[in-house]
């Protein structure tokens, strides 16, 4: 469905590693933010996080995705 919707890099990427990637679920039921670590340009499937999912999705419209730290 809506696929990835937006993605951030942690702002201590060098010591740790950490991707964000926020996206729809495979079922289009809700939105999810899960975190990631990257090795030698590959994220660890094994590494994911759940951080955030959203109230269930009742329509069918862009969600938005622009992620970022701090303020």
């Amino acid at each position: 469905d809506k696929g990835l919707l937006g993605s951030a890099v942690d702002p201590d990427f060098i010591n740790n590693g950490f991707i964000y990637l926020y996206h729809t679920l495979p079922d289009g039921s809700a939105n999810k933010i899960s975190r990631f670590v990257m090795e030698d340009n590959y994220l660890l499937d094994a590494s994911q996080t759940t951080i955030f999912i959203s109230d269930p999705l009742l329509a069918n419209w862009h969600n938005g995705g622009g992620m970022k730290f701090g303020i």
